[in-house]
């Protein structure tokens, strides 16, 4: 199986974001279980695709007994539309409310939106500094090759309000607590994508293809 993925790196910067929202800018070309979005430290933290059938994602956080585990209301990726998807990760608090997710369009801005299903975590969290962070397939999966084009990603420390989130929609802005911010839009055929935040989490490609290229996991649509 043919991967297509970003390496970032183990940065400190992306290590253990217990409260952190994560916002993508992408184009869903097609939807299948059990491919990933992100992943870091093997599966220790990940999002992937979830059911098929009912276009939701999964955000799962590895503890020693229970994972945490949080499912994407339905139809949260939409193929062949430009979307803007965001979640927020909290598993700092008291044990309901931890991941809340966001969707919008081009021409409609976020909203809120209700997880589908949850599993709370039980246990220590097992942590996942030092290992490396993957946007797309990364080499353990043995899952094909992603069927979505990511415009940009961005990582903010924190629980962002709903008009936070909003006001990255159409014009991505780096803040204070933004702590990776990739535009794939500009040079997705380059191997490396620069963080734009300059602190350094840059992104190797491998297997990366432009979006002339049939059956392509690309990042070079623009913005929505």
């Amino acid at each position: 199986t043919q991967q297509h993925y970003f390496n970032c790196g183990s940065a400190a910067d992306l290590d253990d974001l217990n409260k952190a929202t994560f916002m993508m800018w992408l184009n869903p070309t097609t939807v299948t279980a059990n491919n990933f979005i992100i992943n870091k430290g093997a599966l220790l933290t990940s999002v992937r695709i979830g059911n098929t059938a009912n276009k939701t994602i999964i955000i799962v956080r590895d503890f020693t007994t229970t994972d945490l585990s949080y499912t994407s209301p339905l139809g949260f990726l939409v193929p062949g539309l430009n979307e803007f998807i965001a979640w927020s990760v909290d598993t700092s608090g008291a044990a309901l409310g931890r991941v809340k997710f966001y969707q919008g369009f081009s021409t409609s801005t976020a909203i809120e939106r209700a997880d589908s299903a949850r599993t709370d975590n039980v246990g220590g969290q097992i942590p996942d500094a030092s290992s490396t962070f993957f946007i797309g397939n990364a080499t353990f999966s043995s899952q094909p090759s992603v069927g979505y084009d990511i415009q940009k990603m961005m990582i903010s420390t924190g629980v962002l309000t709903l008009a936070e989130i909003q006001d990255q929609q159409f014009t991505p802005h780096i803040t204070t607590a933004t702590v990776a911010y990739w535009d794939f839009s500009n040079n997705a055929s380059s191997p490396t994508i620069y963080d734009l935040t300059g602190r350094g989490n840059n992104c190797t490609g491998v297997g990366i293809v432009d979006s002339t290229a049939s059956s392509a996991f690309t990042f070079n649509q623009g913005v929505p």
